[in-house]
C-alpha cells in the first residue's frame, strides 16, 4: 500500500461519518433551505438595525421582527457551524489528514504505517508462515558432538534465546548476527522475530540484501519508489532485518550502502539483525574492513548448526 492509498484510507472513515451527519442534518432540519435563507434573513435584519441606528428607537412591530430574525439567524448559524464542524473534523489537526506537514511526514501517518507494516512485509516474505510455534528442533540431529551437546539441544537454546529476544524487544535491544550454512533456519527464526516484534507495535523492516540494495539503486537512478521504501524509514526503523547478506552483487555503490546502513544504525545503537551464510573469514575477504569491524564489534553472533533442514522437510513430503 503506497502513501496515497494510506491517506485515502485515513480519510475514509472521517468523510463517511461527516457525510452521514450532513444527510441527517438535511433530513431533520431542512438544512439546505435554512442555509439559503441565511443571506435573506441577514439582509432583513441589517435593514432594521440601520433604521434603529438612524432613528434611535423602533416600533413595536420592528422590535418584534428584530427579535424573531435574530433568533432565526442564531439558529441557522448554529446549524451552519455544525455542518462545518462535522465536515472539517480532521482526525489529525496537525496535518489535516494530508500525512505531511511542510514536506515532512506527520506522526499520524507514521503510526498508520506501523499498523499496515505487517501487510507490507508480507509482499516480501509470507510472515504468517514463520512463527516460533512452528519452528521444530526435531529436524536437527540428537547425536552428541565433540562438545557433548547435540545439534538439537544447541538449536533448542538458540530458539529459546531468540524467542526471549523478541518477547523482551525494545529499541535498546542488541543487534544480532545469525550465521551458518544455508537451510539451517536463519530465515525462519528472523522472520519469527519480525512477526512477534511487529505484534508489539514496533516499526520493523525485513529485506533480503538483494531487495534492499535494489531499492537504493532505484532511488539513485530516480525511479519511482514507494513511500514505505524511503531511506529515512529504512535507516531509522525500530528493527531492521537483512536476510542473506553475501548473496547480493557487490559493487562500490552497494558496498557503500551496506556500510552507511550499518554505520548509521550502530552509531545510534538501533537494533539490526543480519543473516548470512558466510563465516567470519568469508565476511572479511568480501567486505571492506569498516563493515566487518562494525559487525564483529557491535553484533552478537548466533551460530546455527546442523544439516540442511529444508532438504529434510522436502524428503518428508
Amino acid at each position: 500500500m503506497d502513501e496515497k492509498k494510506l491517506i485515502d484510507e485515513f480519510n475514509y472513515s472521517r468523510i463517511k461519518a461527516a457525510r452521514y451527519k450532513i444527510r441527517e442534518l438535511k433530513r431533520n432540519r431542512d438544512f439546505d433551505k435554512y442555509l439559503k435563507n441565511i443571506g435573506e434573513i441577514s439582509l432583513k435584519l441589517s435593514k432594521i438595525r440601520v433604521k434603529k441606528n438612524k432613528f434611535g428607537n423602533l416600533s413595536d412591530e420592528d422590535s418584534e421582527k428584530e427579535r424573531e430574525l435574530t433568533q432565526k439567524l442564531d439558529f441557522l448559524l448554529n446549524e451552519k457551524s455544525k455542518y462545518e464542524k462535522f465536515y472539517g473534523n480532521y482526525r489529525c489537526p496537525v496535518c489535516q489528514d494530508k500525512g505531511r506537514v511542510d514536506g515532512k511526514i506527520c506522526k499520524c501517518l507514521e503510526n498508520l504505517i506501523k499498523v499496515n507494516r505487517f501487510d507490507f512485509l508480507n509482499r516480501l516474505l509470507p510472515l504468517r508462515d514463520f512463527t516460533f510455534e512452528n519452528f521444530s528442533v526435531n529436524y536437527y540431529s540428537d547425536s552428541l558432538n565433540d562438545d557433548k551437546m547435540s545439534d538439537r539441544k544447541y538449536m533448542g537454546r538458540v530458539l529459546k534465546f531468540c524467542l526471549e529476544y523478541a518477547q523482551k524487544f525494545t529499541i535498546s535491544s542488541p543487534s544480532l548476527l545469525l550465521i551458518g550454512r544455508t537451510g539451517l533456519g536463519k530465515t525462519h527464526i528472523s522472520a519469527s522475530i519480525a512477526n512477534l516484534v511487529l505484534s508489539k507495535n514496533f516499526d520493523v523492516f525485513y529485506f533480503s540484501s538483494l531487495n534492499l540494495l535494489q531499492i537504493f539503486e532505484e532511488r539513485k537512478f530516480s525511479y519511482v519508489h514507494e513511500f514505505f521504501y524511503s531511506e529515512e524509514n529504512i535507516f531509522k526503523c525500530d528493527l531492521l532485518i537483512i536476510d542473506d547478506l553475501g548473496a547480493e552483487f557487490l559493487t562500490k555503490f552497494t558496498e557503500s550502502v551496506i556500510y552507511n546502513i550499518i554505520n548509521f544504525r550502530t552509531m545510534r545503537e538501533l537494533p539490526t539483525i543480519i543473516n548470512t551464510n558466510l563465516g567470519f573469514e568469508e565476511l572479511g575477504s568480501r567486505y571492506d574492513e569498516r563493515i566487518v569491524s562494525r559487525i564483529i564489534g557491535k553484533f552478537k553472533p548466533i551460530k546455527f548448526v546442523g544439516c540442511d533442514i529444508r532438504q529434510k522437510k522436502a524428503n518428508q513430503r
